[in-house]
Parts: C-alpha cells; sequence; structure tokens
C-alpha cells in the first residue's frame, strides 16, 4: 500500500523564545526519501538527497519590524557537496551573508533580509541536482514558501485633518489598539489667519481607533477656523510605540501640515438686543454675543440707526467697534424722540444679520414707572423681607431711591415705613415685629422728579418658632422620697405662648435621658419628683414647648435624697463542713435604710474579745446572703460577725 502513495508533508516545530520553524519535506514512494516533488525521477529515486527547508524571524531590538530579516535553514538528508548560495532561488527578500555549511556539510543556513514594504509571500526554491552525495546522486527539489508583513503602517494621502480639538490621523493598515503613545509624543504648533503664532497647544490624550489615531487637544486650546496647524511624532522605543498588528512601529514625522476643516463663516444674529431710554437725551442698547460666532472670533460690533420716519440708516459715532463690547449708549438726543437701531456682529469672514430694536428718549419732568414683582416673606417671628423689581420706565432722570409704606390693616390705611431708602436697592427688611403679626406692603419708586405710582400691595404673616431654653434650673432634695425641681422660662417664647414643659432625667447627667414627664401640661415652672427613694441621685433637665414643638433643653442639675446605713443582719450561723470549711450563712436586714443594700462586710475572731475583729471580706460587693470560709486547720474555732452595706455606709 505504501509503495503506490506519493506524498509531501508539513510541519511547524515551535522554537523556545526565537519564533516559528517551518519545514518542509518533499517524499516519494518509500516514505520520504524518494525522488523529486511531481518530477519524473528515476526509479532509484529513494537514494536521492532530499532537503527541509525552515525559516526562523530574526528579531531586532527594538522590534520595530518583527519580519524584516529571517535564518534560513536547509537540511539536507545526508552529507552533500556543491551546495552554493547561487543555487537558491529566493522571491521577496535578498539574502544578507554568507552560507554556512554545518553537521558534516548536511545542513546550511543564511541570512536573508525581507524586501522592503513587502506584505505577501517569501518563496524559496532550491532546484534538483544543485548538491550531490558521496554517489553522486543529485538532490530532489524543495520549496518552502511563507506570509510576511514587512511593511509599516503608512498615512493616507491628506491623512492628517484637525476639527475643533480633535487631531484625526488616518491609517492604510489597522493598528494595535493595545499600543498607544504618550502625549508627549505629539507636538502641535498653531498660527492664527495672520500668520501670528498662537500659544503652542497641549495635547491631553491620544486614542487609538482600528485605523485611526485621535489626538486630542487641551478644550481651551481649540483650533479655530483659519487657523494653520502642524505636528510631529516622536515615537517611544518601548511597548508604547504606535504600530500595525503585526508588530511594525509607524514612522516618525517631522512637523507635516494638517488640514483644519473648520471653515470660516460670517457670524449669526446677536442675541437679547433691548433698547431703553435712560433720559431724556440718552438711550442705551446692549446684548448678547451671537450664539454662532462663525468659527472665527467675534471682532467686534456695528450700530447703525435712523430717526423714526427717516428711510436711511446711518453707523452711528463710534458704532463700529473694533472690541467686543456688547453695550452702546446714543447720546445728544431730543426729548421725546423715537430711534430705531440695527446691531451686527463682525468677524474675520465678514458681517452677520442684525437685530432691531426700538426706544423713545424721556419726556421732560417724568417721574419712574411702578416697580413691579413685589414679594413679603415672613423671616421668622420677628421680621419680614420684601423684595421687588425696580420699573423699566425710570423717568427723566436715575431712580436715586424708594419709599416703603405699610399698613396694619389690610390696607385700608397706609403709614411710611420708609419715606426715601436713598438706595437703589430692590431688598428691604422689616424687623422689630411679633410673631404672628400680618403687614400689608406697596413700594414707590423716586427720582428727581417726584415719586411713582405704588407698586401691588403683598403682605405676610410673621411665624412662630419652638421656644428658648430655660434658664436657671435647681433641684433640691426633700427628705429621702423627693426631689424639688425649680426654673425660670424662657426669654423668648418663640412668639407663641409657653403651654408646658418637658422634664428629663438620667443617671449621668450625660446620656441614657428618659421623659420623667413628656408635657407637663402647664406653665408652672416647679415640679416634684416623688418616684425617688432614700440615697437616690438624679441628674434633670428641662425644655419649654409651644404651639410650634419642642425647644432647646435647659442647664443640666441633680441631687440625691436623704437616707441611713442598713438594719442589723439577722440568724447569723456557721457550720462546720469538714476538718478546713466553715459556712456562713446569714438573714438580710429588714430595714435597709431606704438604699438598696450592696454588699456585706464579713468580720472573723478566734476569740471574740475587743480588738481581735479583722475583715475577712470588707465587701462582698453583692446581696448574696451566704459565705464560705475556707483554708482553716483541722480543729479551729471561730466567731464572726456581718454588717450590711447601702449607698449611705455599712450597718451594725
Amino acid at each position: 500500500m505504501r509503495n503506490l502513495i506519493s506524498f509531501a508533508v508539513a510541519c511547524l516545530v515551535l522554537l523556545p523564545a526565537t519564533g516559528v520553524r517551518a519545514e518542509v519535506f518533499p517524499g516519494g514512494d518509500d516514505g520520504g526519501r524518494g525522488g523529486e516533488v511531481g518530477g519524473d525521477g528515476p526509479e532509484r529515486g529513494r537514494e536521492k538527497p532530499t532537503v527541509r527547508i525552515l525559516h526562523e524571524a530574526k528579531n531586532s531590538n527594538p522590534p520595530s519590524q518583527p519580519d524584516a530579516a529571517f535564518t534560513i535553514e536547509i537540511r539536507f538528508s545526508e552529507p552533500v557537496t556543491g551546495f552554493t548560495l547561487s543555487d537558491l532561488d529566493i522571491g521577496g527578500a535578498s539574502t544578507i551573508g554568507l552560507l554556512q555549511a554545518s553537521e558534516g556539510d548536511s545542513v546550511y543556513t543564511v541570512d536573508i533580509e525581507v524586501d522592503e514594504d513587502l506584505e505577501g509571500n517569501v518563496t524559496i526554491e532550491i532546484p534538483a541536482d544543485a548538491a550531490e552525495n558521496d554517489d553522486n546522486e543529485g538532490n530532489v527539489a524543495a520549496q518552502h514558501t511563507f506570509a510576511v508583513d514587512n511593511k509599516a503602517p503608512m498615512l493616507e494621502q491628506d491623512g492628517a485633518t484637525v476639527s475643533r480639538d480633535t487631531i484625526l490621523l488616518s491609517y492604510d493598515e489597522t493598528l494595535s489598539e493595545d499600543y498607544e503613545p504618550g502625549n508627549f509624543n505629539y507636538t502641535v504648533r498653531a498660527w492664527s489667519p495672520d500668520r501670528e503664532p498662537k500659544q503652542t497647544p497641549s495635547v491631553r490624550d491620544v486614542r487609538v481607533r482600528d485605523k485611526r489615531v485621535l489626538v486630542l487637544l487641551e478644550l481651551g486650546d481649540s483650533i479655530e477656523a483659519g487657523d494653520s496647524v502642524e505636528l510631529a511624532y516622536q515615537g517611544p522605543s518601548s511597548d508604547e510605540a504606535l504600530r500595525d498588528l503585526k508588530g511594525n512601529y509607524a514612522a516618525e514625522f517631522d512637523f507635516m501640515v494638517v488640514e483644519n476643516r473648520r471653515q470660516l463663516s460670517k457670524p449669526g444674529p446677536v442675541q437679547n438686543l433691548t433698547a431703553a431710554a435712560v433720559d431724556t437725551a440718552t438711550i442705551k442698547l446692549d446684548w448678547d454675543p451671537p450664539a454662532d460666532d462663525g468659527d472665527s472670533d467675534i471682532t467686534g460690533y456695528q450700530v447703525t440707526g435712523r430717526e423714526d420716519g427717516d428711510a436711511n440708516w446711518q453707523i452711528l459715532p463710534d458704532g463700529e467697534e473694533s472690541d467686543t463690547t456688547t453695550e452702546y449708549t446714543h447720546e445728544d438726543l431730543e426729548p421725546g424722540t423715537t430711534w430705531q437701531y440695527q446691531v451686527s456682529a463682525l468677524n474675520s469672514a465678514g458681517q452677520g444679520p442684525p437685530r432691531d430694536a426700538t426706544a423713545t428718549t424721556k419726556r421732560a419732568g417724568e417721574v419712574p414707572g411702578r416697580p413691579t414683582d413685589l414679594t413679603a416673606t415672613a423671616d421668622g417671628a420677628i421680621a419680614i423681607d420684601l423684595e421687588w423689581t425696580a420699573p423699566t420706565e425710570t423717568g427723566t432722570s436715575a431712580i436715586t431711591g424708594y419709599k416703603i409704606e405699610v399698613s396694619t390693616n389690610g390696607g385700608s390705611t397706609w403709614t411710611d415705613l420708609i419715606s426715601n431708602t436713598t438706595s437703589t436697592a430692590t431688598e428691604y427688611t422689616h424687623s422689630g415685629l411679633q410673631a404672628g403679626d400680618t403687614r400689608h406692603y406697596r413700594v414707590s419708586a423716586i427720582n428727581k422728579a417726584g415719586t411713582s405710582d405704588p407698586s401691588d400691595v403683598d403682605y405676610a404673616t410673621t411665624g412662630s418658632s419652638a421656644p428658648d431654653p430655660p434658664t436657671g434650673l435647681t433641684a433640691t432634695a426633700q427628705g429621702q422620697d423627693q426631689i424639688d425641681l425649680s426654673w425660670t422660662a424662657p426669654s423668648d417664647d418663640g412668639g407663641s405662648p409657653i403651654t408646658g414643659y418637658k422634664i428629663e432625667m438620667s443617671d449621668d447627667g450625660t446620656t441614657g435621658w428618659t421623659d420623667l414627664e413628656d408635657n407637663t401640661g402647664s406653665a408652672d415652672t416647679t415640679y416634684a419628683d416623688n418616684t425617688v427613694t432614700a440615697g437616690t441621685t438624679r441628674h434633670y433637665r428641662v425644655s419649654a414647648i409651644n404651639a410650634v414643638g419642642i425647644g432647646n433643653p435647659s442647664n443640666v442639675d441633680d441631687a440625691t435624697t436623704e437616707g441611713s446605713v442598713p438594719g442589723r443582719p439577722t440568724g447569723l450561723t456557721a457550720t462546720a463542713q469538714d476538718t478546713s470549711q466553715i459556712d456562713l450563712a446569714w438573714t438580710a436586714p429588714t430595714d435597709d435604710g431606704g438604699v438598696t443594700i450592696t454588699g456585706y462586710k464579713i468580720e472573723v475572731s478566734r476569740d471574740r474579745t475587743t480588738g481581735s475583729w479583722t475583715d475577712l471580706v470588707a465587701n462582698t460587693g453583692d446581696t448574696t446572703t451566704t459565705y464560705p470560709h475556707t483554708g482553716l486547720s483541722r480543729g479551729s474555732t471561730r466567731f464572726y460577725r456581718v454588717s450590711a452595706m447601702n449607698a449611705v455606709d455599712f450597718g451594725s
């Protein structure tokens, strides 16, 4: 079966840290040592030397072009002679070194350099009979082809453009998004349309997307229409270098022209144009810059005007400004005359469309118009804040102040709260009121000609607030079962009468506050706490209550009720348990002195004589009425006595 099959085998061999080796095995009917591939070799083809061809990349450092050079290895199946460089037919590359023989002239190596910008195949061919073995048999022909990409990514023609804050670089192939140059690798310079150098734009970010590189400028360094722009790229020799998917580094470039795609156009119309009479001889115009500046800085404004009834427009004196001032004052006019105006914005491309406005100078002796939008707002319990809008018509002279009137009866009668504020401020605070006061107000404007009609009326009612804290709280113990409290009512009841007090108590005066009374329901400023027992210490604080709510608490004070020492324990027994222990037991006193018993003192004596008693336990620290006396010697006799203890002291 094997003698009927002719084949060629190709394999890949992975080499450590050096890339990929590729091999081609031309074979014959003997499984690999036959005649030429696809040829008409003799029947004894298995005696002919066969050839394997391998390639291995010669990585550069840095690896700016991974496929720039390779080492080619030609392996004959046996030693041969007569093989030279001229026997190699190489397509897509050229040799860059000598042919080296090794392993008894059966292995030959040579370095090749791939053609510049080749993105395709390198082919290596060895013709038949290029070399001979010892039997003068020529080799079988062999061919090896492998794909390479030795082409660096190139900018497309007209591949550098800019619009506002983004420079776009378009390349001829997909770039690796895993590698992005730093901001410092790109340098931008720009000139204004008159070739004046602009401040060097700063690069804030660089992004690689598919075939494009986006160089983002700081927002304040945006490129304007008409600007000339150049860009330079200095590639880093690191992992940040711009490259294609193969790894070929993009070429650096010196300053190159970047096409500015922002087009100059005339500006749009100005916004919010107003014209208003200042006095009998003056009209003032105000406006905002156009929303569309035509992608070029506004250089000034043109103001034209004509008196009502005149067919011809004229540029007004100083009405074509070379700065960006957005106002114009038209002076030396006659009283009561009407003027029509047009204002246009200017940029380097020309003049934008005009906006129109009309105004009439004031007539002699006119008082201002009425103030508008009067609002009265309560500011707590003792003040009301007033605000209003100045009249749009100021009369024949500027406003110098306002008259503010107040009414306590809903507007039936009025009195001057202030006859003239002597200020153009449009706000005022009426203070010194009481909680729950209602006041109505109206305002008139004043100029040299007189006082205007009053504004519309508005009113407000002062509010109430929670009361201030009570003061001077004192706590005084009355015997063993009562503590009396007294305090002074708050100086400010918040504009609402005090209706009661909240009384709180605490064991330590800082934490654990609980209500003794959540509301006394009375304005009385004394209270007796009858929930205490003898020897009790309590801390207190008091808060006032009105219709609004509960105020902040007073100062803290404390007191301790009287108490006495406890009575004598009774029924004391001493029982020997074994040779070393005596157990004691007793009954608690029936009288604890009005203060809870907290422990017992146990005394012991060998002979019960005066002066022989010593403390066995100075204070047991609990109310247990038993105690084991341990550690005694056999035959020991002991006498005992027990005293109870409370917060006052030890009893008998």
